[in-house]
């Protein structure tokens, strides 16, 4: 727990101050929301005390070893592969790649990060739905962010999707910003879904019904 409460509220640098930023509303509601329960009857204040734990569990901020390599892709996201496909994406690649979708249950964490080393040269938001992120059919539906990333040799589309739970998604890339692989590039705040395009000769090292890890799990070779 020590450890948890560490990578949390540690602060340092931009993107973990903004992680800071993002739990901490949180845990302020949780709070007052057991002092309430506490009065009406000191019992029902431990019904809480589960919850605050949760919202420290969820809001973690893992050391992830960044894989050094130049010519692989790895994982915009925790969580469980449930598709791999080839489909035609129309909002930046604008022709046939392949698609593989990442569901994030709220055990797994929840922060994003760059698959490439590359510059940040489109960002797109759609308001939505929050239907299940698990269910493919919804995430046609479902409130999106659009992060596209390119490199002298690839470039890749990252898709942050809402899911029943989500009710926030947070970017914290910018057009024209340089970014480090692994590097974070947002969040979603509780079940979600992430979605990564990439062009259709990706060698594609991982199988649907895998579970990989944020910055550090190898998707992809170009």
């Amino acid at each position: 727990m020590t450890d948890i409460y560490h990578n949390i509220f540690r602060g340092d640098g931009v993107k973990n101050r903004a992680l800071f930023k993002e739990g901490i509303p949180t845990l302020i509601i949780v709070f007052f929301f057991t002092i309430l329960l506490y009065v009406i009857h000191p019992m029902l204040s431990f019904l809480v005390i589960g919850l605050i734990l949760f919202v420290i569990y969820f809001f973690r901020d893992p050391n992830r070893n960044i894989p050094t390599e130049a010519s692989i892709i790895i994982s915009p996201a925790d969580g469980l592969i449930t598709d791999i496909s080839e489909v035609e994406e129309n909002s930046y690649f604008k022709h046939k790649t392949i698609s593989i979708s990442i569901f994030m249950s709220p055990l797994d964490v929840h922060i994003n990060r760059s698959p490439i080393a590359g510059e940040v040269d489109f960002i797109s938001y759609q308001k939505g739905k929050f239907k299940p992120a698990k269910n493919l059919e919804n995430h046609q539906q479902n409130e999106k962010n659009f992060i596209g990333i390119k490199n002298n040799n690839i470039q890749v589309l990252v898709v942050q999707i809402a899911g029943i739970m989500a009710r926030r998604i947070v970017n914290w890339s910018s057009l024209g910003q340089s970014l480090e692989k692994g590097e974070k590039i947002g969040m979603i705040k509780f079940s979600s879904g992430t979605k990564i395009y990439l062009p259709i000769d990706t060698e594609v090292l991982v199988k649907k019904g895998d579970r990989v890890l944020s910055g550090k799990t190898i998707i992809g070779r170009y």
